[in-house]
């Protein structure tokens, strides 16, 4: 989401704790953020991956997240450097 689509950063950001939380359920009938949230994840993968199907090239925006992650969990739990 960081690097492909700031619509669904926004909404990660906005709504994340709480789907992650209620297993993307809906909490009321006008709630479309989890639907939002898994159609624009869904869309941003397919984007990227089919036009590389047989992965000649492993330089994928969705790979972004292999890079920081990492760090970024090991430093939330205070063992990073």
């Amino acid at each position: 989401a960081i690097m492909k689509s700031e619509e669904l950063f926004c909404l990660l950001e906005e709504h994340g704790p709480r789907l992650a939380n209620d297993k993307f359920m809906p909490n009321s009938d006008v709630d479309g953020a989890p639907s939002r949230v898994l159609r624009l994840s869904i869309e941003s993968m397919l984007e990227e991956l089919a036009p590389n199907l047989w992965e000649h090239s492993l330089e994928r925006l969705l790979d972004f997240g292999h890079c920081v992650g990492p760090g970024l969990g090991m430093g939330a739990l205070g063992t990073g450097d």
